[in-house]
């Protein structure tokens, strides 16, 4: 009996299970030799609690609320059935929902121990702690030298691999080792252990979550909202790195980097840095003004260029001080960077074409034709009317034609259409190097060759639209920074990972072509703020350190190489190649239907990848991403393929 309550305890009456020794009066005397000889026979532990006392515990709490309504129906005068009856029903109904403790007196040593033994395994995760790791380890001197050698093998190895792969130009003649340590928010990916596996995952086969099937049964708030937007049932409220969490507390690992924009992840604390320390300064005074960091962004933007390669600059070029040759023009977004793209070269075509004919091109005698713009099938530039214009999909151009006249439609990689395609008439081509929401579609280096020389023959401007597959996305700076100069363009937009989710864009174009503007030819109210050049100067400098860019070519390899198991495993429903480079990869489908359907599965096993073009699967992840997301990535694409 426990406090005449029937139950017995399983340590005896009225004990709490532990035995403890009064030894507070006379302590005996303990040498330094001794006591350390004590902590290497028995580092000092955490005391696990007794679950049975616990448990004990809690039914003893059943019982005093069943003796309650037992001395409660006696007093009412009730048959000694009813009372049992009722008391019984009573003990079944709370030993079924039997509560967890949730007040700890001082002598609850149990509950306590319970608490903290919870208490240190969050800390363990917060810390990033070894999920092999052992209590008092740390005292154990042979386990400590044992690891000390295996993390000295792993850097060498690590450092191995960085040398390898860093060329000497980019690094400026410093090692490995002294880059690494001036950088330590860089983490460096050990490929000692990377080993694809030889069959399909199938530990996702069974779905994570389960979402609501309709806006009806939706949690989603209703919100006045212009419903242009066709999003799952749930509402995201915060991220972590490459992870993020809805309102419902369930977790998802983001392998869309918010659609090629989160470069560095979510809530990224440089990032957030910065925009408490600028914040805090200045965030808006218009370009009526000038500020602090558009400048220290464009003339970053321009040095890295040159030295990296694009825009006629070879890799490898040493750069002018200040860093010359290059302009920037800063905009809130892709489709604005785009916008002012066409615009730069609508003007540059008609002063062309007024040195040719020896005519101002607004005289009134002046027929001024050069006013066409050239594009690609499967592109997309942006939404707005003129970058819709150049966005060859008749879902998205339809409803709103008619549309900016005088645009031409080719096909990319197609060398045999350029004479016709591109004229006399001609005053811009717009190219993505790689086709990002069209189906990662990559233009091959000679057909840009081909380009560009017809470019120079008719006197075009060539744009690159770098959006979604530039400043590191393709494992260069640019994706044509490592094409020949042959190949390059006059200008390029940029927007998406620029200030990893800050609104910012960008042009980037040549002296020969941004001579042609002048003060009042264009123009905008938030482009080049404090605060969005102040952030894509952090980003930029991170995101274009030798061993970052190490660490997305390895990254990238390995994710290929998974990828590519994928189209072996599933040929009846995968493409033979994986598309792409770099961190824009897609995998194609032989049916159109299924990249929906993979997107949704993976979804609900707590993974998002996006669609691209008509029958493709899109990963655009985080650029700092490592092995073990990309095998969760992969590990749910193979589940959700097997169940397709």
């Amino acid at each position: 009996m426990y406090n005449g309550i029937g139950l017995t305890t399983p340590r005896g009456s009225g004990t709490n299970g532990y035995v403890v020794r009064n030894i507070s009066a006379l302590r005996s005397y303990q040498s330094p030799q001794d006591r350390q000889a004590a902590w290497e026979a028995a580092p000092p532990k955490h005391r696990e609690p007794d679950e049975a006392i616990l448990e004990h515990e809690r039914k003893r709490k059943v019982e005093v609320k069943c003796l309650e309504l037992q001395l409660e129906l006696e007093e009412k005068g009730l048959d000694e059935a009813d009372i049992e009856e009722q008391v019984s029903a009573l003990r079944t109904k709370l030993l079924a929902a039997l509560p967890q403790p949730s007040t700890k007196k001082p002598t609850d040593t149990h509950a306590m121990a319970a608490a903290k033994k919870i208490e240190l395994s969050k800390m363990a995760r917060a810390l990033g702690t070894r999920a092999d790791y052992q209590e008092g380890e740390a005292f154990d001197r042979e386990k400590q030298e044992e690891l000390r050698l295996k993390r000295a093998a792993e850097r060498e190895e690590r450092e191995r691999a960085t040398t390898a792969l860093i060329p000497a130009t980019i690094c400026g003649g410093k090692t490995p080792r002294s880059l690494i340590g001036r950088l330590p928010h860089v983490r460096l990916l050990s490929t000692t252990q990377w080993t694809s596996p030889t069959s399909p995952s199938t530990k996702y086969v069974n779905p994570s979550y389960t979402f609501a099937a309709s806006a009806e049964q939706s949690k989603v708030p209703k919100a006045p909202l212009l419903p242009v937007y066709a999003c799952p049932e749930f509402v995201l409220s915060h991220g972590k790195g490459s992870y993020v969490w809805d309102t419902e507390g369930r977790k998802y690992l983001d392998f869309t980097a918010g659609i090629a924009v989160n470069a560095l992840g979510h809530a990224d604390e440089g990032v957030l840095k910065v925009i408490n320390e600028q914040a805090a300064k200045i965030i808006h005074a218009s370009n009526v003004y000038h500020n602090e960091w558009a400048p220290q962004l464009a003339s970053l933007l321009v040095a890295t260029t040159q030295r990296e390669g694009g825009l006629g600059f070879a890799s490898g070029h040493q750069s002018t001080s200040p860093p010359g040759g290059l302009q920037v023009f800063f905009s809130n977004s892709g489709t604005e960077a785009n916008e002012g793209a066409l615009k730069i070269a609508r003007k540059v075509g008609k002063e062309r074409w007024s040195l040719k004919h020896n005519k101002a091109w607004n005289a009134p005698d002046a027929e001024c034709t050069k006013t066409k713009i050239v594009c690609f099938e499967n592109a997309f530039h942006g939404r707005s009317m003129g970058a819709l214009s150049v966005t060859t999909n008749p879902k998205y151009q339809a409803p709103f034609a008619p549309l900016l006249p005088g645009v031409t439609v080719g096909e990319l990689n197609d060398a045999q259409a350029l004479d016709t395609l591109v004229t006399e008439d001609t005053c811009a081509v717009i190219v993505e190097p790689v086709q990002g929401e069209g189906g990662i579609h990559p233009a091959l280096t000679e057909w840009l060759i081909q380009l560009r020389k017809k470019c120079n023959e008719v006197g075009a401007v060539l744009i690159f639209d770098e959006i979604q597959c530039g400043l590191y996305r393709t494992g260069t700076l640019w994706a044509h920074s490592s094409l020949p100069v042959e190949a390059h363009p006059d200008m390029l937009t940029m927007a998406k990972p620029l200030a990893n989710g800050y609104p910012i864009g960008a042009i980037l174009l040549r002296d020969s072509v941004g001579t042609t503007m002048t003060p009042g030819t264009h123009g905008t109210t938030f482009g080049g703020s404090p605060l969005a050049c102040a952030i894509g100067y952090h980003v930029l400098s991170r995101l274009s350190d030798p061993v970052m860019v190490s660490q997305i070519q390895s990254i990238s390899a390995y994710l290929i190489q998974r990828l590519q198991l994928l189209t072996e495993w599933f040929p009846q429903h995968l493409e033979p190649t994986v598309r792409g480079r770099g961190l824009i990869l897609g995998l194609g489908f032989k049916d159109p239907e299924a990249p929906a359907k993979v997107m949704a599965l993976a979804r609900e096993r707590g993974v998002f990848v996006l669609t691209a073009g008509k029958n493709a699967v899109r990963l655009v992840p985080s650029l700092n991403i490592g092995k073990g997301e990309v095998d969760l990535a992969v590990d749910v694409l193979e589940s959700s393929l097997a169940v397709l």
